[in-house]
């Protein structure tokens, strides 16, 4: 089975807003079931159109924990936008759920790669009402420095 979603946001400056700016915010998600294995092949990308100062994409009230990676390096947008290419598979092993996630960022504006990030978990429910979830990230994604040359990964 094979499966699409698409997002777009336009957010802009209003009243007295000191800062002139619009952002927009795109996602393609596409997505097959390959023998009750969920592969997804997702690219989203958090865009200033006028990069500078307070023109990033604003999301105050969101859990971007579950989109730019479990390491919670995006957690305040780049100024330079940013683009996040990932790939993921989600599967059960007995009562056991995993997921695996594969994400590669890099700035929208201009070049350069922000690093990577491999996110993965496990978990299960139990006794109807409990569940137990096993998260971790491997990092060396960093939101202030796009690098032609990454630093060594550092799990957190």
């Amino acid at each position: 089975m094979y499966g699409f979603a698409a997002d777009f946001a336009r957010q802009t400056d209003a009243h007295d807003n000191p800062v002139d700016y619009s952002a927009n915010y795109y996602r393609l998600d596409l997505s097959a079931t390959i023998q009750a294995s969920r592969r997804t092949w997702v690219t989203s990308r958090w865009a200033a159109t006028q990069v500078g100062p307070g023109a990033s994409f604003r999301t105050p009230l969101a859990t971007l924990h579950a989109f730019n990676g479990w390491a919670d390096k995006f957690l305040d947008h780049a100024q330079r936008g940013l683009d996040d290419l990932f790939l993921g598979a989600r599967g059960k092993a007995g009562a056991w759920a995993w997921e695996l996630t594969y994400h590669d960022f890099a700035a929208e504006a201009g070049s350069g790669s922000f690093g990577d990030e491999f996110d993965a978990s496990l978990g299960r429910a139990f006794l109807e009402k409990f569940g137990v979830l096993f998260k971790a990230a491997c990092t060396t994604a960093s939101p202030t420095r796009p690098t032609t040359t990454p630093p060594s990964c550092g799990c957190s």
